[in-house]
């Protein structure tokens, strides 16, 4: 337990440093004042300053951790099967988010949106997409599919969106 509250304690600080050393147009602060919680330590580094971001972030930390048997969890729960120590397993787990049909779904998904110069751009793609049959990465979920009455959305996704929803109505910048 010691390990995994360690590596949790150093969760913000090496996103903030990986964002630093990734060339990310965000300049993260990378300060981690002890007293903030991991949310609080992610949104304050990002130089996010509504009073509700550090809350919804962890909202959304554990809506994540909660779901499901995923490919990062099974990936752990195997490594640890073996009697393996817990950094393998953790190393097991974080090396399926680099999957496109796990974690990677998303960097497809932000490369497929910067590769747009106009909105219409992005619909033409879509509607030629959607017509020959293609997965569009990050859109839909490998489980919860759309039924004839309109259900099997992600059920993240509602939540999140009205989070988000929440947050920006805070600040535009955001």
């Amino acid at each position: 337990q010691k390990i995994a509250e360690k590596l949790l304690a150093l969760f913000p600080s090496m996103i903030l440093h990986w964002l630093k050393k990734s060339g990310s147009p965000i300049t993260p602060d990378v300060q981690d004042p002890e007293n903030f919680s991991i949310a609080e330590r992610i949104v304050k580094g990002l130089g996010i300053h509504e009073r509700n971001a550090a809350q919804i972030v962890d909202r959304v930390m554990i809506l994540y951790a909660e779901h499901d048997l995923n490919a990062s969890t099974f990936a752990a729960r195997v490594t640890a099967s073996t009697q393996a120590d817990f950094y393998s397993s953790v190393c097991s787990a974080l090396s399926t988010l680099r999957g496109p049909l796990h974690g990677g779904a998303l960097a497809g998904t932000i490369e497929l949106i910067d590769s747009f110069s106009a909105p219409r751009d992005a619909a033409h793609y879509v509607r030629s997409a959607l017509a020959r049959g293609q997965i569009l990465s990050g859109f839909g979920h490998r489980v919860y599919r759309k039924d004839s009455e309109g259900g099997g959305d992600d059920p993240r996704s509602t939540m999140i969106k009205a989070w988000a929803s929440e947050l920006a109505q805070t600040d535009k910048k955001t």
